[in-house]
């Protein structure tokens, strides 16, 4: 739970790193905070959720505390309001049909904790989704560590525009799934006693999808032609086996409100150190979540009210740099070599001369499948 220890830190900056000398901060009253992020979509196809948990101690592991059974809803303008259910320990969802938000309409969370605490959001207006205009990608070398250690990849970026003249706060879900080879093919399998021809399926090929992380944020405030031009999205690195065939970024690009907006902007600038902890002026925390029942009791995180915009964008093996996926090395079996006597049974070999053979026992380099693939080509796939 990435957010909650990010919102803990945030707070914590907030006021004790207002003066220009390193401060120890103390974490009482930021202990056993509520934490909430909360959104619906204009996509039936994204079902809402909200989660729930309790910030703990910076000393301890763990970095969160589920917040069981509470009692969940979003609210309209209108009056009209949608129950969740908690499905898993602090994740709570609606049961099967989601909330979609409507035009000129506004919509707030309500959280009701069972010590009978009240947590709302504001009201968040739905905003039509932005269209996204292009997502590109080029090859770069670029700084990956703060300990100054460079590499070639492909960085992919967003442009979106406005459908008016009002500015546009943009936030962006991302996930790939790359085609990969195992770097020797199934052709023989020692049983245990003989090397046998593999009559089972070829595990050569495989995809492999992911979820990437981070937070990927630009707004069109201020901009020439009120358009996101260039936004940085992910960098995939020329090391590992994304790259090695074919690659295929999913971006899915929400229209959030300024406020929620604001919220991921002052969130990144300090997971990704960018913020400095003495600065004279400290970060302030523009979450839109908070106690009506208690206000003295704090709270963090944001509701937002999405409009879902897709696009997919494929990328071939790039020819500007090397790649350099993990190398499987053969060791001889027989004389001067492995000893067939310790080999397990049922692992793959290859046949390096007449009657000669040579396996590895990272058996991903024969079957694509252990590194988490699968070698069903997905639909969406060109």
């Amino acid at each position: 739970m990435r957010l909650n220890r990010a919102i803990l830190l945030l707070l914590l900056f907030t006021g004790l790193f207002s003066c220009v000398e390193p401060y120890n901060p103390e974490t009482i009253g930021y202990d056993n905070m509520l934490i909430i992020e909360g959104i619906i979509f204009d996509d039936p196809a994204m079902m809402p959720k909200v989660t729930i948990s309790r910030s703990i101690p910076l000393s301890r592991e763990g970095g969160y505390i589920s917040e069981t059974g509470a009692e969940v809803s979003v609210e309209c303008d209108d009056g009209t309001s949608f129950s969740f259910f908690e499905i898993n320990p602090g994740v709570y969802r609606t049961p099967g049909v989601p909330v979609i938000p409507e035009q000129g309409k506004s919509y707030r969370l309500r959280v009701v904790t069972s010590d009978q605490k009240v947590y709302v959001s504001g009201f968040e207006p739905y905003n039509p989704p932005a269209p996204i205009d292009s997502v590109t990608f080029k090859a770069e070398y670029t700084k990956v560590t703060e300990f100054g250690e460079w590499e070639y990849g492909l960085k992919f970026y967003a442009n979106a525009s406005s459908r008016d003249d009002k500015p546009v706060y943009l936030r962006w879900l991302l996930d790939a799934t790359y085609n990969y080879a195992a770097q020797y093919p199934c052709n023989f399998v020692w049983t245990g006693s003989a090397v046998e021809n593999y009559p089972g399926q070829n595990y050569r090929f495989c995809w492999k999808s992911l979820k990437i992380p981070g937070i990927f944020i630009a707004d069109s405030y201020g901009m020439e032609g009120n358009k996101v031009a260039g936004a940085e999205l992910n960098f995939v690195s020329q090391y590992g086996d994304e790259l090695t065939i074919r690659y295929s970024l999913n971006v899915v690009q929400l229209t959030i409100s300024r406020s929620a907006y604001e919220f991921w902007y002052d969130l990144k600038k300090i997971t990704d150190g960018t913020g400095g902890l003495y600065e004279t002026q400290p970060f302030r925390v523009r979450g839109n979540i908070e106690c009506i029942s208690d206000p003295g009791t704090r709270a963090g995180g944001v509701f937002e009210v999405a409009g879902v915009s897709h696009t997919r964008v494929f990328a071939d093996r790039p020819s500007e740099f090397e790649i350099r996926p993990f190398i499987c090395s053969l060791v001889p079996i027989g004389p001067g070599g492995l000893s067939w006597d310790l080999l397990p049974p049922n692992i793959f070999v290859s046949e390096i001369d007449v009657e000669k053979y040579a396996t590895t026992l990272h058996q991903e380099c024969y079957d694509c499948r252990l590194k988490g693939g699968t070698t069903v080509r997905p639909f969406f796939w060109e």
